[in-house]
C-alpha cells in the first residue's frame, strides 16, 4: 500500500545526506570581504542605433538607459535598468559586466510591454565598452510576440554606439 504525502528516502541515503550535512558544515566559509558587493550608483547612457531591422524605425533612434550598477568585486558588475520611449510602458534590462583586458563586456536580457497592439517583447542585449571613456559598440537581438494576434515577428536585430550620458534625466 501507498503512503499518501511525501516520499520518504530509503534508510541507506540516510547516512548520504548525513555525510553531505557534516561536509556543508566543515566546509569553511569564503572570507566575508571578498564577497562584498558595493553599490557604485545610478548611470545613465545614450544608445544610439545606427542599424536595425525595425521596420519604420528612423535611423539614427536614441534611448536614454538608466541603470543601477553593483560592483560585485574585482572586475564583476550586476547591472539593472530601463530604457523609456514616451508613450509607452518602459524596456527593462538586467544582466552583468566583467572587465576582460581593456574591454568591459556587458551581457542584458531584457523584456518589454507596449501599451497598445499587444506586443511582448524580449532581448539580449551586448556591448562592448572603454573602461577609461565609457564608450563602445552593442548589438541587441529580439524576438517579439503579439499577445492579441497570436502572431509573432521573424526576429529583430538593432546595434549601435553606447556612451555615459553627461547627466541622467
Amino acid at each position: 500500500m501507498k503512503s499518501a504525502g511525501l516520499c520518504m528516502p530509503k534508510k541507506s541515503g540516510g547516512l548520504f545526506f548525513a555525510l553531505a550535512l557534516l561536509g556543508l558544515v566543515l566546509i569553511p566559509a569564503p572570507d566575508a570581504s571578498a564577497q562584498s558587493a558595493s553599490y557604485m550608483g545610478r548611470y545613465c547612457w545614450n544608445i544610439t542605433v545606427t542599424d536595425t531591422t525595425v521596420t519604420g524605425m528612423v535611423i539614427p533612434t536614441i534611448f536614454v538607459f538608466t541603470s543601477d550598477i553593483v560592483n560585485m568585486g574585482g572586475v564583476s558588475y550586476a547591472l539593472t535598468g530601463y530604457a523609456t520611449d514616451p508613450g509607452d510602458n518602459p524596456a527593462m534590462y538586467g544582466g552583468v559586466g566583467h572587465i576582460v583586458g581593456n574591454t568591459l563586456y556587458l551581457n542584458l536580457t531584457g523584456s518589454q510591454n507596449h501599451l497598445s497592439g499587444g506586443w511582448r517583447d524580449t532581448s539580449v542585449f551586448h556591448a562592448e565598452i572603454d573602461p577609461s571613456s565609457l564608450s563602445g559598440t552593442f548589438y541587441e537581438v529580439g524576438n517579439d510576440f503579439n499577445a492579441t494576434t497570436r502572431s509573432r515577428d521573424s526576429g529583430r536585430y538593432t546595434a549601435g554606439t553606447i556612451a555615459l550620458a553627461p547627466t541622467c534625466p
